[in-house]
C-alpha cells in the first residue's frame, strides 16, 4: 500500500516512487505501506515484469 497523493496518474503508466518505508494495522493485521515523498514518470523498462526462475539476487 502506498500513501500519497497518486490521483494524478493515468492507468498503466510507470513510475518510480521514493518514500519511506512503514508499517499500519488494517483488518488486525499489520502491513507494510510506503509514504510516497516523490513521483516521476517514466518510461517502460526494457524487462517491465519479474519472472520468478529460482535465482536468489543479493
Amino acid at each position: 500500500m502506498a500513501k500519497g497523493d497518486v490521483t494524478k496518474l493515468e492507468e498503466d503508466t510507470w513510475v518510480r516512487v521514493k518514500g519511506r518505508l512503514n508499517k499500519q494495522e488494517y483488518h488486525s493485521m499489520t502491513i507494510p505501506v510506503l509514504d510516497i515523498q516523490s513521483i516521476e514518470k517514466i518510461n517502460q523498462p526494457k524487462q517491465p515484469y519479474v519472472y520468478d526462475i529460482g535465482i536468489k539476487i543479493d
